[in-house]
């Protein structure tokens, strides 16, 4: 019953490559859903790349009240005291590793928000945009990045996703639903690994020598080929009803 729920609990949707415009979103969907589920004070803050910005869009989340960080394109047009500019000219004035946060909102696709930008070093501008003035704009924006490790931990460096060559929109979403009960319980036997013999820390960058993922993973792995690990794999197992 519990592994039931879970599954119900899990919300994927197959999307077509279309056209990023509101209309054609079903994913928008699957927050109110979530919603439905959980309630929205368990968004903390809602990211996703420039694909996700619409007037639409950002309309139902302000009204909705859910906090967000968007990444915006460059050739966006900003408007402040009925002066529309490009994002680019804007913050043209920002030096390598310098960041802007503008705490009076711009109107952007028709709605009110606060930009927040930084410039990288090839000279990049990267600009971002929330409901609120939020000081930690980039640093929730760079949050996003763990769905590319989840990306990696689903292919090349754990599940091999890609193996399967699943075109059924229906059968690759209860796999994603199986994939992400199964990557939570890699992650978590990773941590109760990692508490009871850490995972080395490389000098030159600090970095860990693997993830959590990629330690629970292994291990794993090793108790379900090894047949004289029965107990220590229900154990293992328990982890999931625990957390």
């Amino acid at each position: 019953m519990t592994y039931l729920f879970i599954l119900k609990s899990l919300f994927f949707k197959i999307l077509q490559n279309r056209k990023s415009d509101f209309a054609n979103r079903k994913w928008y969907k699957l927050l109110r859903q979530f919603i439905k589920v959980f309630g929205v004070q368990r968004i903390g803050c809602l990211v996703a790349d420039r694909e996700f910005v619409g007037q639409k869009w950002f309309e139902f989340l302000i009204t909705k009240r859910i906090p967000f960080v968007m990444r915006l394109k460059e050739n966006f047009y900003a408007e402040r005291n009925g002066k529309s500019q490009p994002l680019k000219t804007i913050f043209r004035h920002l030096n390598p590793h310098q960041q802007r946060q503008c705490r009076k909102p711009h109107l952007l696709k028709g709605n009110k928000v606060f930009i927040t930008a930084v410039r990288l070093p090839k000279d990049w501008l990267f600009f971002v945009a929330s409901p609120v003035y939020c000081s930690r704009a980039m640093e929730y924006y760079k949050e996003r990045w763990q769905i590319e490790t989840l990306f990696k931990a689903l292919k090349t460096q754990g599940f091999h996703l890609e193996d399967t060559h699943l075109v059924d929109r229906k059968k690759l979403a209860k796999l994603l639903a199986l994939l992400a009960i199964a990557f939570v319980w890699c992650y978590k036997a990773g941590i109760w690994l990692d508490e009871k013999q850490p995972i080395r820390i490389l000098k030159k960058t600090g970095n860990r020598l693997y993830s959590f993922f990629k330690y629970g993973f292994d291990y794993i792995q090793h108790l379900l080929l090894n047949s004289l690990k029965k107990q220590e794999l229900k154990y293992v197992f328990a982890f999931l009803l625990l957390y």
